[in-house]
């Protein structure tokens, strides 16, 4: 029977001689002289003292690195989304700032054509600082009526619809007691616009009051 055996710490690789009653008391788990490591002593156990070649390499406790693997889309897939994510950018700013850029003289034109191509329409265009008061008068034109009358200049770049116009009648003390907001159809045949360095003159009858009229005042609204 065999007495004694050899066999070699998996950390340190220090070689222990042990008997079949350290095998028995210890259940194969031997602690090492050299680094104090627990080891089995059963996976190099040998009945001869073991070299360095007939030790096995003890496994790695390291996980074995791989490469990332790349998985780049193509290129021509990378040029269609970046083209078409520009294009709902532009969409997107186009759509939520339309109702101000048609208002501006510099990008309405381009507005309006491209609404030309994709079959969509553009707002009017309206700037109350483009349209003048050349004259203004309200005169007798019966015994029963008045006759308010005035001139307007659009002195802006495009045509422009026509303006409401509040008409307020005063006393001789300046306070006002009539009061009225006429709407283009209310003046006009037909709705029109007023071209661009076109001149009009509206003319609007009201009815007489019960109450002299000592002046009137007037305002533009879109």
């Amino acid at each position: 029977m065999i007495r004694n055996m050899f066999t070699r710490c998996s950390h340190c690789k220090h070689q222990h001689q042990l008997s079949l009653e350290d095998l028995r008391s210890t259940r194969g788990m031997l602690k090492c002289t050299a680094c104090d490591s627990l080891f089995d002593s059963l996976e190099f156990i040998s009945e001869s003292p073991l070299i360095d070649s007939e030790l096995p390499e003890a496994p790695s406790n390291h996980f074995a690195e791989s490469s990332p693997v790349e998985n780049n889309p193509p290129q021509h897939v990378w040029l269609t989304g970046c083209v078409m994510g520009s294009v709902l950018l532009i969409f997107q700013f186009f759509y939520f700032q339309t109702a101000h850029l048609v208002q501006r003289p510099a990008t309405r034109p381009v507005l309006a054509q491209l609404c030309s191509v994709f079959g969509c329409s553009i707002d009017d265009y309206k700037n109350l600082e483009e349209i003048s008061i050349l004259s203004g008068s309200l005169e007798n034109q019966s015994p029963h009526a008045f006759s308010f009358k005035t001139i307007l200049l659009n002195e802006g770049p495009f045509p422009q619809p026509y303006p409401k116009i509040q008409l307020s009648l005063v006393n001789f003390t300046g306070q006002a007691f009539a009061e009225r907001l006429f709407s283009a159809q209310d003046y006009l045949a037909a709705e029109k616009y007023l071209a661009p360095d076109e001149t009009t003159e509206i003319s609007i009858s009201i009815a007489a009051t019960e109450q002299k009229i000592g002046g009137y005042n007037f305002k533009l609204y879109q």
